[in-house]
């Protein structure tokens, strides 16, 4: 699973680490979110993809659509 586990809360001790409650990692930086491949398309493709997005099975953490 490609997400970091703190093994401290809930999500963590549960073994659901995409559900994580301290997002702290992210304001703090510790998350390499750059190193993650942007879905990103083109605003005419935005709605057609968006529901895949939402998907929480897909593995989707950043998308981004370009006007």
């Amino acid at each position: 699973m490609p997400y970091l586990s703190c093994g401290k809360c809930v999500a963590c001790r549960s073994g659901k680490t995409n559900c994580r409650t301290d997002i702290k990692v992210l304001e703090k930086g510790d998350f390499p979110v750059d190193s993650f491949i942007a879905h990103n398309v083109g605003s005419n493709e935005m709605i057609a993809n968006f529901d895949s997005w939402i998907d929480q099975n897909s593995g989707v953490i950043k998308a981004t659509f370009n006007f």
